[in-house]
């Protein structure tokens, strides 16, 4: 009779954390053993040496590969110094209305601090 009662306890208990979005959550991100096998079949062999030039060819040399890279990723990340439009017209007028982005605003004083060269003090 108390191995009855605590199943139904527990049964109960597991309908009610089904119930939470933090449980829910929780088990979405535990690792099933399907994904854990997919993720050792996945293991890749690869290595610097695997990469090519923009024409797919073996680099000459180790230095040029470095300026390979260092290029693709230089040019991956940088930032564009041209900006142009308002930010009213890349987030709308009704997102631009609201007092959490009219806050956010920079004063015209604070955008010319910002905009003015380092200075070490």
């Amino acid at each position: 009779m108390k191995k009855n009662l605590t199943l139904i306890y527990d049964m109960e208990i597991w309908d009610k954390l089904q119930d939470l979005k933090k449980f829910e959550c929780f088990n979405d991100e535990k690792p099933t053993p399907h994904f854990l096998n997919l993720a050792k079949k996945s293991k890749n062999n690869s290595s610097i040496d695997d990469i090519k030039n923009d024409t797919g060819e073996e680099f000459a040399n180790e230095t040029d590969r470095k300026n390979h890279i260092l290029n693709f990723y230089s040019s991956l990340y940088r930032t564009d110094t041209a900006v142009e439009g308002e930010i009213v017209d890349f987030l709308g007028p009704e997102i631009s209305a609201h007092p959490l982005v009219k806050d956010s605003k920079l004063t015209p004083a604070e955008r010319e601090e910002l905009d003015s060269p380092l200075k070490v003090h």
